[in-house]
Order: structure tokens, then sequence, then C-alpha cells
């Protein structure tokens, strides 16, 4: 049971660290856009090409091997599937009929500022 609890936490916690590091940096590179869009993403991709165990093994062999140090390898290394989903959930988000309405409208896009 405690094995159980241990794992659990671990999973837990290497969950939350890679969708709040995914989350960000998939938001920015999708509201960004353009040349820093490009850029983020070939990281993302040339991170995906490394084997992810592989990788994983060898910090948790090099490191201590606490709870909190086998989550924060396992969640630093996990965010680039999340960050790619929601890179693209923003791109789509952009070009939404109410997006464009509201631009129409005056609304300020997220890279200006709205302030005179």
């Amino acid at each position: 049971m405690i094995g159980g609890q241990t794992s659990l936490q671990i999973g837990l916690l290497a969950a939350l660290i890679a969708t709040v590091i995914g989350t960000l940096y998939g938001a920015i590179a999708g509201l960004a856009g353009g040349v820093v869009d490009a850029v983020m993403m070939r990281i993302v991709d040339v991170l995906m090409s490394i084997p992810f165990l592989f990788v994983v093994l060898i910090l948790a062999t090099k490191f201590s091997t606490s709870m909190l140090t086998l989550a924060l390898i396992l969640g630093v290394f996990s965010w680039l599937v999340p960050a790619r989903l929601v890179r693209g959930e923003v791109l789509t988000l952009r070009v939404r009929d109410y997006v464009l309405a509201s631009r129409a409208m005056g609304a300020s896009s997220p890279g200006s500022s709205s302030r005179t």
C-alpha cells in the first residue's frame, strides 16, 4: 500500500509539473506565432527525438532517488506533448469567428497594448 501511495504521489506531481510547463510553453508559442513559434516548436521536436526512458534512467541514477527528485525528473521531461496540444488549441482559437469579430470591433490583439 505504501509503495502504491508513493507511486501515485510521484505520478500526480510529475503530471502537475508537466501540465504547468507544457501549458505555459504551448500558450506562449501559439500566441506569439511567426518565428518565435517556429523556433519554440523546433526545440520541442528536438527534445521529443531523444529517448525519454534513457534520459530518465540516467538522471535518476545521477541524482538522489527521493520522491521529489523523481517527480521533477519525470515532470520536466514530460511537458512536450502537452505543449504541442496547447499550442494547437491556441492556434485554432486565434482564428475562431468570435475572435475575428472582436478584432473587427476594435479589440486589441494579444501582442499589442490597448493603452493610450
